[in-house]
């Protein structure tokens, strides 16, 4: 049986962030077209008859509010294809040193499964999600019931509560070896592989994503927040490309994490071990 290993936090954070900026041209190569052809996207949908104090008090009509709809639904898709394609190239990038595209990350079968990972892990997720729900909540109700009289059942009660809100981000740091797995075609990185590849890591796997992500988590919450504060078009098409471009940094540099912690969970690991 696979013993576990020390995950290295510090060197796994900066090997990320020491990617995006070392690499920086090939990223852009990649990410620069999709990244523009979204911001024109979202500036098409700012100028085609968006007035947010309309919205907001529901004055649009029915065909406004319908073609405002639709074009948000395509462009939230086609966004989220864009980083898809853009995070599948950063894997292959770091893990076989491929060449950057001449134009743009391109849409091809490696993105088909790359999508596929990400439904696996999505509905693996939320299935330990909804388990960690109905094994917290009636014994948190049950122990909160006893928490007037007694302080540490009522303390217990907020720690069941905990335990099954961890128990989805626990399952999903364990598998999540299969999302650079499938950037690379690497058959035998499966939800069973991943779950023993990690055994033991949980914990500083979370630290080092937390270390390589918070950063711009946060930038991307101010962001959002002063969109709200907005009421000029011409400012909105500026915070949505803002937030766009955050969204692809944000993208990549867990990209990066996966892959870099993917590489060393596959060197330091026999495959006999997996």
């Amino acid at each position: 049986m696979a013993q576990p290993i020390r995950f290295p936090v510090l060197e796994i954070a900066r090997k990320t962030y020491g990617s995006l900026f070392h690499d920086l041209p090939a990223l852009a190569r990649a990410a620069a077209l999709w990244i523009g052809f979204m911001v024109l996207l979202e500036a098409l949908i700012a100028f085609s008859g968006f007035d947010s104090e309309a919205l907001m008090q529901a004055h649009m009509d029915g065909l406004s509010m319908t073609r405002l709809l639709v074009l948000g639904l395509a462009a939230g898709l086609l966004n989220w294809l864009a980083i898809t394609a853009v995070v599948v190239f950063w894997h292959r990038r770091i893990l076989l040193d491929e060449q950057a595209p001449a134009a743009m990350a391109p849409l091809n079968g490696r993105v088909a499964a790359y999508v596929w990972a990400l439904i696996k892990l999505a509905v693996t997720g939320g299935l330990a999600a909804v388990a960690g729900m109905v094994c917290s909540m009636p014994l948190a109700a049950g122990l909160m019931a006893l928490g007037h009289e007694s302080p540490l059942a009522g303390a217990l009660a907020m720690a069941a509560s905990f335990l099954g809100m961890m128990l989805p981000i626990f399952v999903v740091v364990r598998l999540q070896l299969i999302l650079p797995a499938a950037a690379v075609n690497d058959q035998a990185m499966t939800l069973r592989a991943s779950w023993r590849t990690t055994k033991g890591s949980f914990l500083r796997m979370l630290l080092a994503g937390l270390l390589a992500t918070l950063p711009l988590m946060v930038a991307l919450v101010v962001a959002t927040g002063a969109i709200m504060l907005l009421l000029g078009v011409g400012l909105v098409v500026m915070a949505n490309a803002a937030l766009i471009v955050l969204g692809f940094v944000q993208a990549v540099l867990l990209a990066g994490l996966l892959s870099h912690s993917y590489r060393f969970f596959k060197a330091s690991r026999p495959p006999a071990a997996i």
